[in-house]
């Protein structure tokens, strides 16, 4: 099969699901772009006040700030978990990989409910900090930006451990083979092979995951 008439079936495999994707995403779309020029009288108006707020863009600016924060976050603990898993044998990846999805699994009320336990005035790691200090301790670790980064971050994890784990288990061990006869430390092997060979896994990851992050931020 040549390269165009298999380009020609994935086309026409798609197809059914991408009309149906914009039949529903198309319309809403064009009447709030509708509605947001006036409808018929095409002003533009609306765009220049919002632009020109200064809520709309200290809105924007703790939006992307958030969002970048977070995805930094998730980018770095996703890859260290990744790492870990691709070096598993499969049966205990497999195991190991149904607790990184488990946020995936749990209710947004029943992990909201945890981490208050946890991070609250009176939850368990002020409770434990007060034990070993001797003394009361009322660290404010919920309602606030590192409350806010903890509950992303713990959603946004699986997004980055899923994508990079791809790219890390696509290695061929023989490359890691070669860098060890050629004499490369396991960093040098690190920097050299591993991370450039899993960048695409992390842009995805990354992606994706700022993306969501600029919903909730």
């Amino acid at each position: 099969m040549t390269r165009i008439s298999s380009l020609r079936a994935q086309a026409i495999f798609m197809s059914p699901a991408t009309m149906i994707g914009v039949a529903i995403v198309l319309p809403p779309l064009l009447y709030v772009l509708f509605t947001s020029v006036n409808g018929s009288a095409l002003s533009l108006d609306a765009f220049g006040a919002v632009l020109t707020s200064a809520l709309f863009r200290q809105t924007l600016a703790r939006t992307l700030y958030v969002a970048g924060l977070s995805s930094i976050l998730s980018l770095l603990l996703g890859f260290i978990v990744a790492l870990h898993l691709a070096r598993q044998p499969p049966r205990r990846r497999a195991f190991l990989m149904v607790l990184v999805l488990l946020p995936f699994w749990t209710s947004i009320l029943v992990k909201a409910f945890a981490f208050t336990i946890i991070l609250g005035r009176n939850g368990i790691i002020n409770n434990v900090l007060s034990w070993i200090l001797q003394t009361k301790i009322e660290l404010p670790l919920v309602l606030n930006l590192f409350g806010l980064l903890v509950g992303m971050t713990n959603f946004l994890v699986p997004l980055i451990v899923l994508p990079v784990l791809a790219s890390l288990l696509a290695i061929d061990g023989a490359i890691y083979r070669a860098a060890a006869i050629m004499g490369a430390k396991p960093a040098r092997i690190f920097w050299t092979v591993t991370l450039p060979m899993s960048l695409p896994g992390l842009f995805a990851g990354l992606l994706s995951t700022f993306v969501m992050c600029l919903g909730p931020s």
